[in-house]
């Protein structure tokens, strides 16, 4: 098991598997708005047509970020004994709430912006993405990830697979934001959706 010192959620995406880590990075985003889409919102072009969608989503979200989890964890394998910054309950509170701050501001600059309507902007994946892929990612990857980078034992090579892999997901959102599809999230009526139980 990998000898992270991490406590709470990060921790556990870390040990144990590399199945587990990459399976939970990939589930987190990826294949959780696939699901949404599907189940809840009952539409297809999001998993059968992904050509229309976020390059962020398709090529960032179900590569780059998981192969990130899968660096973090190998470097977390090696990691300093010492006490340390990143044991403390603290430091992974703060990386939560700076990640739920992000999502709330992310949400926030969408909705002034009016590129989505307001359907869209309610709609269950852009709520989940917002409030949850966006506090739980960068709880999981800075809360291990930083540290890892500081005080791995390994090598250079690790490091540099990391930030290649963040290069190119950055890349890909600079892609998305020239060319945003307005048809990533699609109109909701949760009226609607209600009513298929009888509320």
């Amino acid at each position: 098991m990998p000898s992270t010192g991490l406590r709470g959620p990060s921790g556990w995406v870390y040990r144990g598997s590399w199945l587990r880590t990459w399976l939970f990075a990939l589930f987190l985003s990826w294949g959780a708005m696939n699901l949404i889409a599907l189940l809840v919102e009952r539409r297809t072009e999001m998993l059968l047509h992904p050509g229309g969608q976020y390059k962020a989503l398709y090529f960032g979200d179900s590569v780059c970020l998981p192969g990130v989890a899968l660096a973090i964890r190998y470097l977390g394998q090696r990691m300093s004994e010492r006490p340390g910054w990143w044991r403390e309950k603290l430091w992974h509170i703060l990386c939560f709430a700076f990640g739920l701050a992000y999502g709330i501001w992310w949400h926030s600059v969408d909705a002034h912006s009016r590129f989505y309507t307001r359907s869209q902007m309610w709609s269950p994946t852009k709520l989940y993405h917002d409030f949850v892929v966006f506090p739980l990612y960068i709880y999981i990857l800075a809360s291990a990830g930083i540290p890892a980078l500081l005080w791995s034992k390994r090598g250079w090579k690790a490091r540099l697979v990391l930030f290649v892999l963040l290069a190119a997901y950055a890349l890909l959102n600079y892609y998305d934001a020239v060319h945003r599809p307005h048809h990533g999230h699609e109109n909701f009526d949760w009226g609607q959706f209600w009513g298929r139980f009888g509320l």
